[in-house]
């Protein structure tokens, strides 16, 4: 039995545990703030110390009869894969930890659904065959539905996301029965990816993403949320897991099809118009994972020979960065000190050197070339987006806190340390956490990259000037331009439709089935009589 990766789901589920006796019992109350961070900070220092033992294959338990099934939930820890499981419990942990040094503490069912999403993301994230997935993703969807009703989303929301959840799980069963045909999804390796099965992984793992248009089950940021809200943007995370491991498996092949490249493009672009055009002060932290998320997967897609590491730094970028924006109370003049970590999260999701995403982006920009103008085009628009959403969000005025203790503050340095050196640790030295086995094959931008980096931040800096300057002058145009982008407008018009249809044909069986139902018969009798005569 290898002990890290059992431990690191265990803690978890033991965490869960514990506060149901802490519901249960009035007087251990004030423990509750407790729970979540120690669970997840276990969780995380057995990920932590994975790579230290023996790569081997666990069998959690026999299914019985196994004529039915075939194979078993199993876990491994994968050398290349093992950095994405690291900034997901590192994630997790430091959410934890800024929200232990809040006074307001959330509800038990928002701390259990974050323990139930870090047991099944890292089952997930463990996973040894389909099967194994397939739970953890149903795990993961459950605890997420949990923590997106206790986290304060609408309902409409909460159903988009059960239902994208569920064709990602649709797509995983199906395309691990196509791939794994005649008994070989025992192992990813054995799988067949290099057909309609690996397809269906790609389109499983980009739903799991939740790219644009499937982007409605992002949270809207009213008002400052919660820090245990933000495990709740972490899902992504599986969908970096599964792209890496189906080219890892043999079907690297597959991410040349043009509309992967269509969907990371206007990912970038469309949640960069979203991040600048949002109203408000407080510039919203989903709408920058959004193109985030859309530049480092188009990069991974643009990577030849180690895309494999180049989604795994691409996924562990993400949401390490994506995290740290989520915590980000605002720049406070008087402690700025506070800023320095979520300065260093953003610097990651727009690729900047010394910083994990800057792996990523390299491999973005060496392939973009004049040639391609289109590509060249919406890099630079979309890269100029996406720079001013990070620093509108990072230069926006802090929000009061109440005062807290030394250990509260002391848990916050933790939890925002946490990530920032995780992603300057592997920014820095990027062979001592990530893989090796694909770095090799990297190469630097040369001069063309640089230029179109340069003139990406060049483009952002001056949209960011101008959304601060003259921001009032343009609120409507501006609020216009995120309404149409954001698709909720056109989510509403299916929806409606859909209804209107439902009521028109409800409305129509109460005719055909009622008072008229005589009359209907015999004119459908009438008309087959004489179709058959007129032959």
């Amino acid at each position: 039995m290898i002990f890290a990766l059992t431990s690191s789901v265990i803690a978890p589920l033991v965490g869960l545990v514990a506060l149901l006796l802490v519901a249960g019992f009035p007087r251990l109350h004030p423990y509750k703030r407790f729970v979540v961070p120690a669970s997840a900070g276990f969780s995380f220092i057995a990920v932590l110390f994975a790579p230290l033992e023996p790569v081997q294959t666990v069998v959690l338990f026999h299914w019985q009869p196994s004529i039915f099934v075939g194979v078993s939930p199993a876990f491994v820890a994968e050398p290349r894969l093992w950095f994405l499981a690291l900034a997901f419990s590192g994630a997790v942990a430091a959410s934890a930890l800024v929200q232990l040094g809040r006074i307001a503490e959330p509800r038990f069912p928002l701390d259990g659904s974050v323990l139930g999403m870090l047991a099944a993301g890292l089952a997930g994230l463990w996973a040894a065959n389909p099967l194994t997935l397939l739970l953890a993703w149903a795990g993961f969807d459950l605890s997420w539905g949990l923590g997106a009703v206790a986290g304060g989303f609408r309902l409409r929301r909460v159903a988009w996301g059960a239902g994208l959840g569920g064709l990602a799980v649709l797509a995983l069963w199906a395309g691990a029965l196509v791939a794994g045909e005649h008994g070989s999804a025992v192992s990813w390796d054995l799988m067949n990816l290099s057909g309609p099965g690996g397809v269906l992984l790609l389109v499983a793992g980009f739903l799991r993403l939740g790219l644009y248009p499937c982007h409605l089950t992002l949270p809207e940021e009213r008002g400052r949320p919660l820090p245990a809200v933000a495990p709740l943007l972490l899902g992504g995370t599986l969908g970096w897991w599964l792209l890496a491991r189906v080219t890892m498996s043999g079907g690297a092949a597959l991410l040349a099809a043009p509309w992967l490249e269509a969907v990371a493009v206007a990912s970038f672009v469309g949640g960069g118009v979203l991040a600048w055009t949002r109203p408000g002060s407080a510039a919203g932290w989903p709408w920058i994972g959004l193109a985030a998320l859309g530049a480092l997967l188009w990069a991974g897609l643009r990577t030849g020979d180690g895309v494999a590491t180049v989604m795994v730094a691409g996924g562990a970028a993400w949401a390490l960065g994506a995290t740290l924006l989520c915590l980000d109370r605002g720049l406070e003049r008087g402690a700025p000190w506070w800023s320095v970590a979520p300065a260093v999260g953003g610097l990651t999701l727009v690729g900047a050197p010394a910083t994990l995403g800057w792996v990523p982006m390299t491999q973005l920009l060496r392939s973009l070339s004049p040639l391609t103008p289109w590509r060249t085009v919406a890099f630079v628009v979309g890269y100029g987006l996406l720079v001013a959403g990070v620093a509108r969000r990072l230069l926006r005025r802090a929000v009061v806190e109440e005062p807290v203790g030394s250990l509260l503050a002391a848990a916050r340095v933790a939890g925002l340390a946490l990530p920032a050196l995780l992603l300057l640790g592997a920014g820095l030295f990027p062979t001592h956490l990530l893989s090796d086995a694909g770095l090799g094959a990297l190469s630097r931008p040369g001069l063309l990259g640089w230029g179109l980096w340069l003139a990406g931040l060049i483009v952002g800096v001056a949209l960011f000037w101008v959304g601060r300057r003259y921001r009032e002058r343009l609120g409507a145009l501006l609020g216009l331009v995120h309404d149409l982008v954001r698709l909720e407008w056109l989510l509403r018009l299916v929806l409606e439709s859909m209804e209107r249809l439902i009521a028109f044909l409800g409305a129509l069986a109460d005719v055909m089935e009622g008072p008229g139902a005589i009359l209907w018969a015999l004119a459908i009798f009438l008309l087959v009589l004489r179709v058959i005569v007129g032959r």
